[in-house]
């Protein structure tokens, strides 16, 4: 079937994205001339990228726990997934600080490093997600 092949897929994909925001488009942020538009440029992007691939991993990830039950999958699907609440829920505060900020902002630094901690969190979920994913399906 092919909701393993997009499961796979999609958790790799966010797995990686998220690794590379926080490896390198976060600390760019902190020696960027303009660190709110750096910051907004990366969360624009971001959020067009990685929506969809959560909601593939959720949509593969339950039809396959529907047919085979195996409590695996169903942690990997909710682990996949769970950056989306986590963003609403936990980083909604900092986000809204961080949209009607500005460059000249003198909490702009602290803004993006809280932004870049908290993203780590998505970052942990994707990695442990995809790791979950390939030990259950290879």
């Amino acid at each position: 079937m092919y909701a393993e092949k997009l499961f796979i897929a999609s958790t790799g994909l966010y797995a990686g994205y998220a690794f590379g925001i926080s490896v390198s488009g976060a600390p760019t942020i902190a020696v960027s001339q303009k660190p709110k538009d750096s910051w907004q440029t990366i969360y624009d992007t971001g959020k067009m990228v990685v929506v969809p691939l959560a909601f593939i991993t959720a949509v593969s990830g339950g039809l396959m726990y529907a047919r085979t039950k195996d409590p695996r999958i169903l942690a990997a699907t909710v682990i996949g997934f769970s950056p989306v609440p986590f963003t609403v829920l936990a980083m909604r505060s900092n986000i809204k600080r961080l949209q009607s900020s500005s460059n000249a902002d003198p909490r702009i630094l602290e803004l993006t490093n809280t932004w870049a901690n908290l993203h780590w969190v998505r970052t942990a979920a994707g990695l442990v997600s995809f790791g979950l994913a390939i030990f259950t399906l290879l």
